[in-house]
């Protein structure tokens, strides 16, 4: 695999956090010009209005609507349930084990810290788990996901999706459309289910001279109607530069970036 270092996941998980915390400090600048509602220290159901709303839940576990409208929403202490609606939203859960939809919009949902789950809905959306072993699913659209820190599940769905496990155990597919995959820094699994899809750090355990690296093979599972094993798989594997490229017809196709079929072994690979 080409070599990444610990470092080369730190950079770029940190530019993350900084796109992340830059999106933050402009909706709380936007606060005083939306129209508000703020929470209490109880479980609070919140609804928004037609307009840009700022809605924040405070403590307790709190459910907020944004509804029509740019809105930011954020969930504060607590297990809380934000749904942005229709509009450009910002969804923060803040601290809990929290849910987020987008749904309509192109939508930018950040989990903070605890075991949250994120969905993007409809339009071009970004996603952020951060801290916590977390669940993030684009659904529609040309989605970004960030994952952080922690054993995180990350799902594309439709569209042209980048996927990045950054630090952690993680479980990354791609879904439908011609996807982008990095797992970062640690034993990572990917799925491939169709698409023109790109795997860039995948880790085989050996160096360029065959030698191992220490660290466990990583593993791809299949999901390809007519590939059941690893025979199959090998016969549509070809070596194309630096990469492994398996062609699987139809457009559909899956590169293994800094890879060589060399250091591929059964293992590895898992059908469906």
């Amino acid at each position: 695999m080409a070599t990444l270092s610990y470092k080369h996941y730190a950079d770029i998980y940190a530019d993350a956090v900084a796109d992340a915390a830059r999106t933050l400090a402009r909706q709380m600048d936007r606060l005083s010009d939306l129209n508000r509602l703020t929470g209490t220290q109880r479980n609070d159901v919140l609804h928004g209005t037609a307009q840009d709303d700022g809605i924040l839940g405070l403590a307790g576990n709190d459910t907020l609507y944004g509804g029509a409208g740019s809105d930011f929403l954020l969930g504060g202490t607590g297990d809380d349930s934000l749904l942005g609606g229709a509009g450009t939203d910002f969804l923060f859960g803040a601290t809990g084990n929290d849910r987020l939809w987008g749904q309509a919009g192109q939508d930018v949902l950040d989990g903070g810290t605890g075991n949250d789950t994120l969905w993007g809905g409809q339009g071009n959306d970004r996603l952020y788990g951060f801290f916590g072993n977390d669940r993030l699913l684009g659904e529609a659209g040309n989605d970004s996901l960030v994952a952080g820190y922690g054993n995180d599940l990350l799902e594309g769905g439709a569209g042209r999706d980048t996927l990045r496990g950054d630090f952690g155990d993680d479980t990354l597919s791609g879904g439908a459309g011609n996807d982008l995959l990095s797992g970062g820094w640690g034993a990572d699994a990917f799925v491939y289910d169709g698409g023109a899809d790109r795997i860039i750090d995948l880790e085989t355990g050996l160096r360029a001279d065959g030698t191992a690296t220490g660290a466990p093979a990583e593993h791809v599972t299949i999901a390809v109607d007519g590939i059941d094993d690893y025979a199959d798989l090998m016969a549509v594997a070809r070596q194309v530069g630096g990469n492994v490229v398996f062609s699987f017809g139809a457009g559909d196709s899956l590169v293994l970036e800094g890879v060589p079929l060399s250091q591929l072994g059964a293992s590895m690979f898992d059908f469906t």
